[in-house]
């Protein structure tokens, strides 16, 4: 597939996952943050989060460069731990499938023809970060941040709800690497009543919104059979593996891009 603007360059880097996966890390090992405000709400929803096991979701991922805006929907499930299925319309009308097992992640593109497997364990473990952390998981709000930065910062209403807000410095990621550009901060709400994401927001240095996750129809816990999260390869499709790729940007990634707070 080609897409020539290079704001959907920026869409299919961010939105289509042909490059971005990673590994489970919810923070539930992490020591105190340093704010003992922060810790207190931090342990509210992580004992919540204990009693998620599945999730259904539409996702609406919004991308903003160059003073363009473009938005993706995805219909979305999630089976703790690190499984998720992800079904997309992209740019142009294009459908994809992005399925995890939580160690390797596979991206169909059936216009193309072509599938991209990535082995998110051996990304993690020749970089030591998770490819993935901005593509939308609900059920790991805490990923892919630097600890001692996160705060919670307040509430905020979502209709009939009040939501948990909390602010922090997201670690250099795969999103970062490809598109190069500086996320100085994450803002992102959760749910108290399960622990589940609801709204996330990554800003570049200057301040200005750069993507966002908006999770809308939220189900906790339904039933959702195993098969939805394992990939057969199609008959006649091409398989690409890009795991050394994304390895090799994510190493230089970390010397290229920094955020002034230690990883």
């Amino acid at each position: 597939m080609v897409l020539k603007s290079p704001v959907f360059q920026a869409v299919w880097a961010v939105c289509a996952g042909v490059t971005a996966f990673g590994v489970p890390c919810d923070g539930s090992e992490k020591v105190s943050t340093g704010d003992v405000r922060t810790d207190s709400v931090l342990v509210e929803v992580q004992k919540k989060l204990r009693a998620v096991r599945t999730c259904r979701a539409q996702v609406v991922t919004v991308l903003r460069m160059m003073g363009q805006q473009v938005a993706v929907r995805d219909t979305a499930a999630y089976k703790v731990p690190a499984r998720m299925r992800l079904e997309k319309v992209l740019p142009g009308g294009i459908r994809e499938v992005t399925v995890s097992t939580g160690s390797i992640m596979w991206t169909y593109d059936s216009e193309e023809q072509m599938a991209v497997r990535i082995n998110l364990v051996r990304i993690y473990r020749a970089t030591g970060r998770e490819a993935d952390v901005y593509q939308p998981d609900p059920t790991r709000p805490f990923r892919g941040l630097a600890w001692k930065t996160i705060r919670a910062v307040g509430t905020e209403p979502a209709g009939a709800d009040t939501l948990y807000v909390f602010e922090a410095v997201p670690q250099v990621n795969l999103l970062q690497a490809e598109l190069q550009i500086m996320l100085t901060k994450v803002r992102f709400s959760v749910h108290p009543a399960d622990g589940l994401l609801r709204f996330v927001r990554f800003y570049d240095a200057s301040g200005e919104e750069v993507l966002s996750h908006r999770f809308e129809e939220v189900a906790l816990n339904p039933d959702l059979d195993n098969s939805l999260f394992e990939f057969v390869i199609p008959a006649n499709v091409g398989v690409l593996d890009k795991t050394d790729d994304v390895i090799k940007l994510l190493k230089a990634a970390g010397g290229d891009l920094k955020t002034g707070v230690e990883q």
